[in-house]
């Protein structure tokens, strides 16, 4: 699969950086909101899917990561409201339809579009969380104590999160350099990479990696790469993390929506638990919980894409 990175220049002069995947031509259009930290190539994942269901899915680096220039007053509403509306309004040929799509960390992303969409352009049909996190609200002080404090990590200051994100960063930039290096030893460093990483993922999460002759885990590590593109991604990961502990400017119970909202949710998930995936489904009303217990953060991904992509057709 060859798709090459597209960019568009925003009305204040910053690049938006994206890959069209699936059916170009179609007007059905899902534009993704990657994990974090990722990137637009998170929708490697999908394409084959998309393409075979004739749908166009377009993955966009947020700002700062990938290949989209750094925005000093990112927040989630901006980049909804203005940074995608631009992206829609300039796309050939126009969408007809238009979901929202948030994998992990994507899924405030998709809350936000469901609150601050503006009415200009065609509304959103679908909303689709898949093991999303959601967004700051009320409600998660009624979450468990060890899902507490892993959301509230978020909003320590630059000077734990700094040498706490630079300890992630060391780790997986070594994973991720030596998995895609071509070299003699290629397949011998792939193998150990793997076996490194098992430990630290469930079964589930690890098999669904490990398929197609281990095509998936190729695919996680070019994501990662792409995600710690910039030179400053330590500050552009922290300045996301306090986003997501931010206010949002809306309570999960105060969105309004004609879409069809559908939260995709593993049961054995450790990164974005159960608990969060019944939290979105009972505030925002009218959202469908398709609980998977044996599927994990990834694997629910992998394992479910073809029906995370018909709920964007519904």
């Amino acid at each position: 699969m060859d798709r090459k990175t597209q960019t568009i220049k925003l009305k204040d002069s910053r690049k938006l950086a994206y890959i069209d995947y699936g059916d170009t031509l179609s007007t059905k259009l899902v534009l993704q909101h990657h994990g974090f930290p990722s990137s637009k190539m998170e929708g490697l994942i999908f394409h084959e899917k998309a393409l075979e269901m004739n749908i166009r899915l377009i993955t966009i680096d947020r700002p700062g990561f990938g290949d989209s220039d750094i925005d000093a007053d990112h927040s989630i509403k901006k980049y909804i409201s203005e940074d995608l509306v631009e992206l829609v309004e300039q796309l050939e040929p126009k969408p007809t339809e238009i979901s929202m799509l948030g994998i992990s960390g994507g899924g405030p992303y998709v809350a936000a579009s469901l609150f601050y969409w503006p009415r200009h352009v065609p509304p959103v049909k679908n909303a689709v969380f898949c093991a999303g996190l959601c967004p700051n609200d009320p409600k998660i002080a009624n979450c468990s104590f060890k899902f507490r404090m892993m959301f509230n990590m978020f909003s320590w200051s630059w000077y734990v999160l700094y040498p706490t994100f630079s300890l992630q960063a060391w780790m997986m930039k070594s994973f991720f350099t030596t998995y895609l290096e071509e070299s003699e030893k290629q397949q011998e460093n792939q193998t150990s990479i793997r076996n490194k990483m098992k430990s630290a993922l469930t079964t589930a999460d690890y098999e669904a990696l490990s398929q197609n002759d281990n095509e998936n885990f190729k695919i996680f590590m070019l994501f990662l790469r792409d995600a710690y593109k910039n030179p400053d991604y330590l500050n552009v990961f922290i300045k996301q993390a306090w986003q997501y502990t931010a206010d949002p400017g809306f309570k999960m119970s105060e969105i309004e929506t004609k879409a069809n909202v559908t939260v995709f949710q593993g049961g054995i998930d450790t990164q974005v638990p159960q608990e969060v995936g019944e939290l979105i489904a009972s505030e925002i009303k009218g959202a469908e919980l398709k609980l998977y217990p044996d599927e994990g953060h990834l694997s629910l991904i992998i394992n479910k894409k073809q029906e995370i992509l018909a709920a964007c057709l519904k």
